[in-house]
């Protein structure tokens, strides 16, 4: 899992992150939560989904954005 793989140099970064901005793409969440997993226990670092850095609307289902509302249930630790 290509996600897992950059964990040790998000861990190894000279200063922590004080902010993750996500796209609001399902996949996306998903692999910002998996790569960014250590700082899911801190509190103090806020993960956010965006539209501004979301991708391009693709044919795709995997490119499709859900409902916030969908979103919000399955990804809580996500504003």
């Amino acid at each position: 899992n290509q996600a897992r793989l950059i964990q040790p140099r998000i861990a190894a970064l000279p200063t922590k992150p004080e902010l993750v901005v996500l796209s609001p793409n399902c996949r996306a969440i998903q692999t910002g939560l998996i790569a960014f997993e250590e700082l899911l226990s801190d509190k103090n670092v806020p993960f956010i989904a965006h539209e501004m850095v979301r991708e391009e609307n693709g044919v795709h289902v995997c490119d499709k954005r859900r409902p916030t509302s969908q979103q919000m249930k399955e990804f809580p630790q996500v504003d």
